[in-house]
Order: C-alpha cells, then sequence, then structure tokens
C-alpha cells in the first residue's frame, strides 16, 4: 500500500475490539503485566475511519452465560457450542464484562473478579465442569494420557486465556487520544427484533 493510500474499517461485535487493538498496537501482541506493548497507533496508518456496529467495548455479561452454560447455535435449539469448547476460545474470555462494570458479588455479598482463574477453579465453571469431562477428553487430544493430566492442562489453558484477556482489556482500557485524520464511528441500538415478512 502507498502511504497516502486510506482505507476504512467496518467492523462488528468482536471484530470491533480486534479492529481497536490493531489501530493501537498494530502486529504487537499483548506483552507482559511488567513489558506491554507500546502504544504508537502503528495499525492506523492507512486507515481513516473505523465504522463500529455493536461493538462490547465494556464486555458482555452473555459470554460468562456461554462460558459456563454453552452456547446454542440457534434459536431452535439444533445444536449447541458445549461450556469446554467455548472455554478453549481466548475471545469468550475477552468478552467478559469489565470489573466496574459487572460488579459481581459472591453469595456472601463480596465482590468477586470474573477474570480471577481461581474463582473459575472454585466454582468449576467451562473448562473444568466436572460435567464437561467427556468433551475435555474429546478435545484435549493426545497429550495429556489421564483424566487427571486433562484437567491440569484444562487448568492451566483456562488461567492463561483468564490472564491474558486481563491483559487485552487494559490495552484498550489505557486512555490515548487517537492519531489526527482517525476517526470512530459507533452505531449501536437497544431493542426488539424486527418481525420477518
Amino acid at each position: 500500500f502507498g502511504d497516502n493510500q486510506k482505507f476504512d474499517l467496518i467492523c462488528h461485535s468482536m471484530g470491533c475490539l480486534v479492529s481497536r487493538y490493531y489501530l493501537r498496537y498494530g502486529n504487537q501482541g499483548l506483552g507482559t503485566s511488567d513489558n506491554p506493548p507500546k502504544l504508537d497507533w502503528s495499525g492506523s496508518h492507512n486507515i481513516e475511519n473505523i465504522i463500529m456496529v455493536a461493538p462490547p467495548n465494556l464486555g458482555s455479561v452473555e459470554a460468562l452465560r456461554d462460558l459456563t452454560e454453552g452456547y446454542y447455535l440457534h434459536r431452535i435449539k439444533l445444536f449447541k457450542y458445549p461450556p469446554a469448547v467455548l472455554g478453549t476460545w481466548p475471545s469468550m474470555y475477552e468478552l467478559l464484562p469489565r470489573q466496574y462494570i459487572s460488579r459481581a458479588t459472591n453469595h456472601e455479598g463480596k465482590e468477586i473478579d470474573l477474570l480471577d482463574p481461581q474463582l473459575w477453579q472454585h466454582m468449576g465453571w467451562g473448562l473444568l465442569d466436572p460435567k464437561q469431562e467427556k468433551v475435555l477428553n474429546q478435545i484435549s487430544g493426545t497429550g495429556a494420557k489421564s483424566p487427571s493430566s486433562k484437567r491440569l492442562q484444562a487448568k492451566r489453558l483456562q488461567a492463561k486465556l483468564l490472564n491474558d484477556a486481563k491483559l487485552f482489556h487494559s490495552r484498550l482500557d489505557k486512555k490515548a487520544e487517537s492519531p489526527e485524520g482517525l476517526y470512530f464511528w459507533l452505531f449501536a441500538g437497544v431493542g426488539k427484533p424486527t418481525e420477518g415478512k
């Protein structure tokens, strides 16, 4: 691409978060808590407009429900993605709501962090749900032999994905002025689905 050639990004839902990350950090990864990527807007050089349709900028409670209960592909409920399968997708954890938005509490009224791996282990959510043992066996591959080693593998994966999601949130939440010539457009709405004819 030429330096003067400009493009527009049109994105929806999770695609908006990925696009926002790319604009800010380009091809840089998440880094670590001690070594974050540089917010240099390196992905924005050839972008003029980013048009975001229904972006979950502060997360979605539905992601928590899907990670703990599974997700039906259609309202008819013919096929369901089990929690153990969804629990291997990094984007599902990245869609979890921010702590200051969810204000989640336990049965004692104490505030909890939905991105805390120990909470997920204690509750047996997602990959660690005992009812997901059969699915876990199917998706864990040949590397883990015994049920206990498969469970340990799942525990480590889930903790990594939760910690990565926390980094992802912190990178997107960092306050920064966008560069001149980059314009953000937001389309969102709340309402009932339109009746089909």
